[in-house]
């Protein structure tokens, strides 16, 4: 497993801050706020433009925290201010890439609790 990710983006490549446990909880800290604690109520919505808003904060989160000089190179700061257009190149960005690193990050930790909970019956 990768403990960093490289990206190019715009013909400029970024590597990730190292994965660790913390980035896990900035996470959700992040899009806690990025939805003004709405999150799960959003989820529970499930409407089409809120899945979408969804990915968009789950998109400014994790390159928030992982890519902060991605940030730091894009105008506007925040892709939240981002067009249509522009904000697709950042999702496809995060969906195909940024995504997958992650979640294979969180299934390693689903993993090892499973072990766990098998070798404690």
């Amino acid at each position: 497993m990768q403990e960093r990710l490289e990206i190019n983006f715009k013909g400029k490549k970024y590597t990730s801050k190292p994965f660790n446990v913390g980035n896990m909880v900035d996470l959700e800290k992040a899009k806690a706020m990025l939805s003004a604690g709405q999150w799960g109520g959003i989820y529970r919505a499930n409407t089409l433009t809120g899945d979408e808003s969804l990915v968009m904060m789950q998109t400014q989160a994790a390159i928030s925290i992982f890519f902060p000089e991605l940030l730091e190179d894009l105008k506007p700061k925040s892709i939240m201010e981002l067009g249509i257009k522009d904000y697709i190149d950042f999702r496809k960005l995060y969906t195909e890439k940024i995504e997958k690193w992650v979640n294979s990050h969180i299934e390693m930790l689903r993993d090892t609790g499973e072990e766990n909970d098998k070798s404690n019956q």
